[in-house]
């Protein structure tokens, strides 16, 4: 998805002039303008692909060695007093490419001594601003810079939420699911029934059933045996057609992760707009093909056809999304104007 990041950019700031490409999802760019007015930008209308920016404040060369630790300390506190005494801050760094040192060595040195020189408190979570570090080895450089959290497009370091594969992880796609939750700060608890469409092997079902809600799951594939027996999922092996022609439930959230085309995807999720709560929410994701540009209508006509039931509250491409992109939609309240089309 980077190209597409890179038109986006380009959309954005038609004047950005990229410097260089770090790796194959990070790049460097030169703006002619105060990166302010980008972030004002993304703050009324967010990018889909970009995931997450920083600004450069400085580039500093690396040995790659152990010498690295203490130059990359000195020139990060060189510019602490940038940082708002009264808000918390956090140390984000990530390492491209492999180096003597890891990144929680870089993080605690400077996170220690931002601590002595200022009344900034550190929250890791939740930080107001962060610190950001990224070293490369192939450029040999370490770039840095301050910024507020909220401009950064995402609070954790490279836009990457790194999850601890469970015992009963049953495919990569539940990583999707539990990104989409963390990112859109959806609060699951309090869904109690859920629709998981074209759902085997099961992931998606079994994260929604952990959490307590109660999950129809629909798909002529086969689910996991001890997916099967959860007393909490309602297995039914049908299509998705048939299912819509029988179904008289109405639920918190529906869940598709379909390998569909994104068109046709949009155009099941829309007829399954009426078995939407009011206050519900869906989550899925739409296909695209392995080449597309932000020219290709596909999206947009994805998005014009899903409007038509639904508020369209983010798109983005998220780190464990491949060729694809993850919808939080909710339903459109009967005192909207029927024909309201939700901006994106």
């Amino acid at each position: 998805m980077a190209p597409l990041a890179q038109q986006e950019m380009q959309n954005f700031d038609s004047k950005a002039v990229l410097k260089c490409t770090i790796s194959t999802e990070c790049a460097l760019y030169n703006l002619p303008q105060d990166p302010e007015i980008l972030f004002k930008q993304w703050n009324s209308k967010p990018p889909v692909f970009i995931r997450h920016v920083f600004p450069v404040l400085k580039v500093v060369p690396l040995t790659l060695t152990n010498k690295d630790t203490g130059i990359i300390q000195k020139n990060a506190l060189d510019f602490i007093n940038l940082l708002n005494s009264s808000k918390s801050f956090s140390v984000q760094n990530w390492f491209i490419g492999n180096f003597f040192y890891k990144p929680f060595e870089i993080n605690s040195l400077i996170s220690k001594e931002v601590l002595k020189k200022t009344p900034c408190k550190l929250n890791v979570r939740n930080p107001d601003q962060v610190i950001s570090i990224l070293c490369s080895r192939n450029e040999k450089n370490c770039y840095m810079g301050i910024s507020l959290v909220e401009n950064n497009l995402s609070t954790w370091a490279g836009g990457v939420l790194k999850y601890k594969r469970s015992e009963n992880q049953i495919s990569r796609s539940e990583l999707k699911l539990l990104e989409a939750i963390d990112t859109f700060n959806i609060d699951v608890s309090t869904f109690k029934n859920a629709l998981d469409l074209g759902a085997a092997p099961g992931g998606w079902s079994r994260i929604l059933s952990e959490k307590g809600i109660k999950v129809t799951t629909i798909d002529t594939g086969e689910l996991k045996s001890e997916l099967i027996n959860s007393p909490n999922i309602r297995y039914l092996k049908i299509t998705t057609q048939q299912h819509l022609r029988t179904n008289k439930e109405s639920f918190d959230i529906i869940c598709c992760d379909m390998k569909m085309d994104a068109v046709k995807a949009s155009k099941l999720i829309l007829n399954y707009s009426k078995y939407l709560k009011t206050n519900g929410l869906v989550i899925m994701t739409l296909k695209l093909p392995k080449k597309v540009s932000l020219t290709n209508t596909i999206l947009k006509d994805s998005l014009n056809i899903l409007s038509q039931g639904y508020i369209i509250k983010h798109v983005k491409c998220l780190f464990y999304n491949r060729n694809e992109l993850t919808l939080i939609l909710s339903k459109v309240s009967p005192q909207l104007d029927p024909n309201f089309k939700s901006a994106v």
